[in-house]
């Protein structure tokens, strides 16, 4: 239960200057999940918030999404959703000078499909909402660039439809 006894706060609740950085308490934490999420049944017998916490130590993971996300969004994805949907919209909303993508929607990117599928909504409302805001030539090239990555994230993940939509441009 080592994973249960500490919260790992999410790049959106840290001081900039903390962002790329992760306490050694909490990848012991992911390490044990790694061990319960050997059991199958696993994500059966987490509550709503065990799933949210679990949610928040799947982001410590680099460059991609742990495995055992699958399990948690098959059982769980309000919780998933809750958690990394929530910093992914506020991840694509940040448009630093280091990371013109975003690399939360790339680890989601290269989840299995249901992941994959969950976010699709949330990047719906994104596109929707979008708006081309120059501030300045590198925040032009940054938002595009981020606008770029969502447009392609949904035109393999997003429905027909909506694949239609994207590129007929509308």
């Amino acid at each position: 239960g080592i994973w249960r006894d500490e919260a790992p706060t999410m790049p959106s609740e840290r001081p900039e200057e903390e962002r790329s950085t992760s306490l050694i308490k909490w990848k012991m934490g992911l390490a044990a999940i790694y061990a319960e999420a050997e059991d199958s049944d696993w994500a059966n017998k987490l509550s709503l918030e065990e799933a949210k916490l679990a949610a928040r130590y799947a982001n410590l993971e680099l460059n991609a999404l742990p495995l055992w996300v699958e399990q948690l969004v098959e059982k769980h994805p309000l919780a998933i959703d809750a958690i990394l949907g929530e910093e992914l919209t506020w991840d694509l909303e940040q448009y630093s000078s280091n990371h013109s993508s975003s690399l939360l929607l790339q680890s989601i990117g290269s989840a299995p499909e249901p992941v994959a599928k969950l976010f699709v909504p949330r990047l719906l409302v994104w596109l929707g909402s979008y708006e081309t805001t120059i501030v300045d030539e590198g925040n032009f090239v940054r938002r595009s660039e981020r606008l770029q990555q969502v447009l392609g994230f949904l035109l393999v993940n997003g429905e027909e439809n909506t694949r239609n939509y994207i590129l007929a441009g509308e």
